[in-house]
C-alpha cells in the first residue's frame, strides 16, 4: 500500500529540521510521498540540497535552507522563507538535535556541553513551536513532531546532559500540546 493512500498530506508543508541525513531525512521523504511540500532546514546546505531534488523528483515542492538551529536568526529565517516560498507551514518536525551521549562523563565535561545539549534539544525546537504556530494557528491545522530519545526515560552512565535534554522535551511537548490545541496536534 502507498502512503498516499494511508495519508493524504497534498497542499500541507512541512518544516523538517535536521532533514538533509538520517531520520530526518527518511521523515521529509516520507512527509512528500504522502504529498506534503517540504522545507529542510539544514546546517550542511549542500547535503540538503541533495535532499530537495530527491524530493522534488517525488512530485511535490521541496526547499533546502541552511539552518543552524542554534542561531536564533537563522531559524526566523527558515520559518520566514519557507512561508514566502511555499506559502505556510502546517507541520514542523523538530527533528535537529543531538549532544554528547554516552560521553558526557560529569567530572570531565563543563556547564557550557550541558548548556550546548538543552539549546540543541529543547530551545531550539520550542522557539520553532512559538514561530509557526502561529502560521498553523491561522491556518486551522497543525501538527508538530519532536524527535526524542529512550535515553529520555532510561538511566545509563555518561547521558546527564543529552538524556536530561531529551527528557525535557518529552515534557515540553506535553505542555505546549495544552497550549497550542485544539488546532495543533504536538506528539
Amino acid at each position: 500500500m502507498k502512503i498516499s493512500q494511508l495519508f493524504d498530506l497534498t497542499g500541507k508543508i512541512a518544516i523538517v529540521t535536521g532533514g538533509a541525513n538520517g531520520i530526518g531525512k527518511a521523515t521529509a521523504i516520507l512527509l512528500a510521498k504522502a504529498g506534503a511540500n517540504i522545507s529542510i532546514g539544514d546546517f550542511n546546505p549542500e547535503e540538503a540540497e541533495k535532499t530537495a531534488i530527491e524530493i522534488r523528483n517525488l512530485g511535490v515542492k521541496a526547499i533546502a535552507i541552511s539552518c543552524n538551529v542554534l542561531k536564533d536568526e537563522d531559524l526566523v529565517n527558515l520559518v520566514d522563507t519557507t512561508v514566502k516560498e511555499l506559502g505556510g507551514v502546517h507541520i514542523l518536525i523538530n527533528n535537529a538535535g543531538g549532544g554528547g551521549g554516552g560521553r558526557e562523563n560529569p567530572f570531565k565535561i563543563s556547564v557550557d556541553d550541558i548548556k550546548r545539549d538543552y539549546e540543541l534539544n529543547v530551545f531550539s525546537g520550542w522557539r520553532l513551536c512559538q514561530l509557526c504556530v502561529p502560521h498553523m494557528k491561522k491556518d486551522g491545522y497543525g501538527s508538530i513532531v519532536f524527535t526524542t530519545s529512550m535515553s529520555s526515560i532510561n538511566k545509563s552512565p555518561n547521558m546527564s546532559g543529552y538524556a536530561g535534554s531529551k527528557a525535557s522535551v518529552n515534557h515540553m511537548a506535553a505542555n505546549l500540546a495544552h497550549d497550542f490545541g485544539p488546532e495543533v496536534r504536538i506528539n
